[in-house]
């Protein structure tokens, strides 16, 4: 991910300032009228469903909308308005973003594919606030949290008590996170990757790749009841925590801290969750201080690319291709079965920009993107 250094952002800040205090120089009606902008979204359509392709394709139409108010925002490149974008904050928010809107025409432009075109109005004053807040978090890896956890000899595993006091706490010191309802999704489709992550690299960057993440959190939990104490009702509970970031770009710890903690109370679940919260409390700080001051802003990622419609030869040469393009540290061939292959590509930049890297340089092949994420794609490919 391309991350603005603080400067870069401060200057975005300030830019904003300007535009703010421009735009109310101007008469009452245009500043109302600015308010809208008409945005057009697509999305595939599935096994014929319309409904769920014109659902997304109205929420890819928002985002758009989000974007184009950003662009008259900031004086910056299209390529500021994508790194604002992929902000967590604002990419996974955009919803909120959206005041009211309207559709101007829904409806499939071919066979495979669904066109919203609406216009919405942008709630501008928010959409300033939280482009100026990443001034704060400017060079914060976006961090991913899993939890391992034994809570009085019940497993659990995914979002745990533990990740739930972990990740509250990075959020509020301004690291942007993976969002739950993302995290519930990669859980749902990964346990048994999720299960391995602890103990193998390769399995964590897989889980990054579906989230976004750049930083992966592990943390193991064991919640024991010390029993009753004496002269009391209470449960003498204890925390037992083990937590480690993973850059997953190159698979080095940048943080790695333990921490016991115990608290009283009548309730067991509640002492647990209060032993927990001490236990990260004694931590917190030199945990958070390690990642920042290991994590590289600024290095190569790895890129997940899944290609379907090209035999073992047609990959090496589409491998080959991906060597030349500016940008791309390495390639490395995670597997090839008939015509599908999946490739980990190195690169100095987001999925999106090495998408249109690919496209320009791509006279050879028909390609089609199904599905690009910040650090994935999958691609349709066909020699030409």
């Amino acid at each position: 991910m391309q991350i603005f250094s603080k400067t870069g952002l401060a200057g975005l800040v300030v830019a904003l300032i300007v535009l703010s205090s421009a735009c109310k120089s101007g008469d009452k009606k245009t500043e109302e009228g600015s308010d809208w902008v008409t945005a057009t979204g697509r999305a595939p359509i599935v096994d014929n469903r319309l409904g769920r392709a014109k659902d997304d394709a109205l929420a890819d139409a928002k985002k758009e909308a989000v974007a184009i108010k950003i662009g008259t925002l900031v004086s910056g490149t299209t390529k500021t308005v994508d790194n604002i974008m992929e902000n967590s904050s604002i990419k996974s928010q955009t919803e909120g973003f959206i005041e009211t809107y309207r559709i101007v025409h829904a409806r499939p432009i071919s066979d495979y594919e669904y066109e919203v075109k609406i216009q919405a109005k942008v709630k501008e004053g928010k959409l300033k606030e939280s482009i100026a807040s990443l001034a704060e978090t400017a060079g914060y890896p976006r961090i991913m949290a899993i939890g391992k956890e034994d809570y009085l000899s019940s497993p659990a595993e995914g979002q745990t008590r533990a990740s739930v006091v972990v990740e509250a706490s990075m959020s509020n010191a301004g690291f942007p996170m993976v969002d739950k309802s993302t995290m519930e999704k990669i859980i749902a489709k990964n346990r048994a990757i999720l299960r391995s992550s602890f103990q193998n690299g390769d399995k964590m960057k897989v889980l990054g790749a579906d989230s976004g993440a750049e930083v992966m959190i592990l943390i193991s939990s064991t919640l024991t009841d010390g029993g009753v104490m004496e002269g009391s009702a209470m449960h003498s509970m204890r925390a037992d925590l083990e937590i480690k970031a993973v850059d997953l770009n190159n698979g080095r710890i940048l943080s790695a801290q333990t921490s016991t903690a115990a608290y009283p109370h009548l309730n067991p679940g509640t002492g647990a969750n209060k032993a927990l919260e001490r236990a990260w409390q004694k931590i917190q700080d030199p945990f958070q201080n390690a990642i920042l001051k290991g994590w590289e802003p600024n290095q190569s990622q790895l890129i997940v690319v899944t290609i379907a419609g090209l035999d073992y030869n047609a990959v090496k040469d589409f491998r080959n291709l991906l060597l030349e393009l500016r940008g791309v540290k390495d390639v490395y061939r995670r597997g090839v079965t008939g015509d599908s292959a999946v490739l980990d590509v190195q690169f100095q930049g987001n999925s999106f920009e090495l998408l249109d890297r690919i496209m320009d340089a791509s006279a050879g092949y028909e390609i089609q993107s199904k599905d690009v994420k910040k650090s994935s794609m999958v691609l349709q490919i066909r020699k030409k």
